[in-house]
């Protein structure tokens, strides 16, 4: 049985209506990225850079974005795409997508001295650098999901797929209203599974076993530069396997820890790599009606390479 994951994926645009300004001197990714001050619009209907920071006047409250008659949160840990104009010789312009940002950061207010608790702020997971002049944000519609396909070696080697969730997104009351929390920015869930066939001699016997896992977690990712993140991750998970010519079942749980590296391909797509501890807790033998023959198998003893450390590489599409 081959495992399969299909990827089905679908992307919306929502415009972000405010105006604002700012870009730090800094380039570090978790530093501000973009510090914004937002005022009411007339008639536009994205969140613009621009250079001038003493601009304070006609503020909305930044807490909120204006769409129609509705008021709507701005979310934490959001994505955001950056556009730049490009000028043609003809004397058009046209929008380019140089970036995407995600938000960690909502301003305390719009009224009163420019600080920094009045400020939002963004980090960068992927595109160029930012230029403050000729550029504009809108918010995307992000609902947090990535999936994940791909191979383990070694270990608990398999074909795998992943889902993850951003945790999160579902943070933002934690964080006062103009504090950092870029603490908690990129926090996931995950689910593995994995299958694998393979021909083994156990007891001076050859046959094919099956083996299938599952495990659940939590990590973060971090974006040390603009094109690539890293994160650690711990989870826990079962196993279990049978003989082509047995109905009994081979069972065992295991801890797993370890730490992935991911380069974008395209802004929502990347490569990842992934270095994983695979520790066996315990293992049993269950007949076919699921009663326990041997409460303390040998898992590890019986499947020697089916412990230690995996190394793993998949594709990851953000949803």
């Amino acid at each position: 049985m081959k495992f399969v994951l299909v990827f089905t994926a679908s992307f919306f645009y929502t415009l972000f209506a405010v105006n604002g300004i700012g870009l730090p001197g800094k380039d570090s990714t978790y530093d501000h990225v973009s510090q914004a001050i937002l005022k009411r619009p007339k008639k536009s209907e994205v969140l613009t850079f621009t250079p001038d920071k003493t601009l304070t006047t006609g503020s909305l409250n930044p807490n909120t974005e204006a769409k129609g008659s509705k008021q709507q949160s701005l979310k934490f840990d959001h994505r955001f795409v950056v556009y730049e104009y490009e000028n043609f010789k003809n004397g058009t312009t046209n929008p380019k997508q140089i970036a995407v940002l995600k938000s960690m950061k909502a301003p305390r207010s719009s009224v009163g001295p420019l600080t920094e608790e009045n400020l939002a702020a963004f980090y960068q997971i992927s595109g160029k650098k930012i230029e403050i002049s000729n550029t504009y944000i809108k918010s995307r519609r992000d609902i947090g999901l990535n999936l994940i396909a791909g191979n383990t070696f070694n270990g608990l080697s398999a074909t795998t797929g992943r889902v993850e969730y951003y945790l999160s997104k579902t943070m933002g009351d934690m964080i006062l209203p103009g504090k950092s929390g870029k603490g908690l920015t990129s926090l996931k869930i995950y689910f593995e599974g994995g299958q694998k066939k393979n021909n083994l001699n156990v007891d001076e016997i050859t046959d094919q076993f099956t083996f299938t896992r599952g495990s659940i977690g939590i990590g973060k990712d971090y974006y040390p530069l603009r094109f690539m993140h890293w994160g650690p991750y711990a989870g826990y998970g079962m196993e279990f396997t049978r003989q082509t010519q047995s109905q009994n079942l081979l069972s065992t749980n295991f801890v797993e820890l370890g730490a992935r590296m991911g380069i974008n391909l395209r802004h929502n797509f990347q490569l990842i790599g992934s270095v994983t501890w695979y520790h066996l807790i315990n293992s049993v033998l269950l007949n076919e009606a699921g009663d326990v023959i041997e409460p303390s198998y040998d898992y590890k003893g019986t499947f020697p390479d089916r412990s230690g450390i995996g190394y793993s590489i998949a594709f990851r599409l953000m949803l």
